[in-house]
């Protein structure tokens, strides 16, 4: 039982650093992409507010989906194969 508290503290500080490097990376790439669009049509509002609204809105939901994909779904599938493999 201790080898396995162990390896969920192990697990929980690698998912959180995938976590932050996949925050970041994915924040970096639409950030650009919302810069594109208020290029094309600049007359909206201004370059500040415009990024503010967008990423804010974007920020919660992939928060959310990240959130998900990776540390609910890895430590889902991890406890069901130990389960399964030790218990069944």
């Amino acid at each position: 039982m201790l080898a396995f508290g162990r390896f969920f503290i192990l697990a929980f500080v690698i998912c959180s650093a995938a976590y932050v490097v996949l925050w970041l990376s994915l924040r970096a790439r639409r950030r650009r992409l919302i810069l594109e669009e208020w290029k094309a049509n600049p007359d909206e509002m201004s370059l500040h507010a415009y990024l503010d609204a967008e990423t804010t809105r974007w920020d919660r939901a992939r928060h959310r989906t990240l959130i998900v994909l990776v540390y609910i779904l890895p430590m889902c599938a991890v406890t069901a194969i130990i389960y399964l493999t030790n218990f069944h």
